[in-house]
């Protein structure tokens, strides 16, 4: 190629001449053209690239969440089986626990230790809904062996030294004791056995009631006396 300013031949892909440095119009277009097209290609892949970003930022956030909120959801389901499973396994160790103080009660029960068996259920904290056959003959007993303490107390003042008119006195505050406690065994009695709650201690509370009444006979209690004591007929 020949320049035109001056005159020198050079090859033609210079961008000007290398003697006189005057610009090859023809290279030097051709190649900004190139530089303004490589300019524009960057531009729109910039612009593509600022369009879809929020959209990729958007699918990147969701796919965390989903993976986050599986997760969590995995957790609470091998939590919930967990609860489950071991609340099964409390329950069903619960009901055998239950299990073994209901035979030691009825063991108890059945030989009429009555003592023993509220000192066993003071021990556990027996005192459930599973327990209500073996409570109430306890809350009898415990009113009969006080009617029968105070009864005692009677029985060793007469026994006793004292003068007449102490042993009137004693015997008066001992026998109106004995009437609360056994005022509260025949109450007791009746009200259980008429609440239709059938537990399979009737026999027994029956068998309290008698001997009650068998008691304040031998002080001389009449029957009509007896129902009073009772509270029944509203007296």
């Amino acid at each position: 190629m020949v320049c035109k300013n001056c005159g020198a031949e050079y090859d033609k892909s210079s961008i000007s001449c290398p003697y006189c440095g005057t610009e090859n119009a023809q290279t030097a277009g051709k190649q900004k053209k190139e530089i303004l097209q490589g300019y524009d290609r960057e531009a729109a892949k910039i612009r593509k690239e600022a369009e879809t970003f929020p959209q990729k930022t958007a699918n990147r956030l969701t796919k965390r969440i989903v993976f986050a909120v599986g997760i969590l959801a995995l957790i609470g389901i091998s939590f919930t089986i967990l609860f489950i499973f071991y609340g099964k396994l409390s329950v069903r160790a619960k009901y055998r626990q239950e299990q073994i103080y209901l035979e030691k009660l009825e063991a108890l029960y059945q030989e009429g230790r009555y003592e023993e068996m509220e000192a066993y259920s003071r021990k556990k904290d027996l005192y459930g809904r599973a327990y209500q056959k073996y409570a109430q003959v306890m809350e009898i007993n415990r009113y009969y062996e006080r009617m029968e303490s105070s009864i005692d107390e009677i029985r060793l003042i007469e026994a006793g030294n004292s003068s007449t008119e102490q042993k009137k006195e004693l015997s008066d505050y001992w026998m109106q004791d004995a009437l609360l406690q056994a005022s509260n065994v025949l109450q007791k009695c009746r009200e259980y056995a008429e609440d239709d709650a059938f537990l399979g201690n009737e026999q027994v509370m029956e068998e309290f009631y008698h001997n009650c009444v068998r008691r304040l006979q031998e002080f001389g209690y009449t029957e009509e006396e007896i129902l009073a004591i009772e509270g029944v007929n509203g007296s």
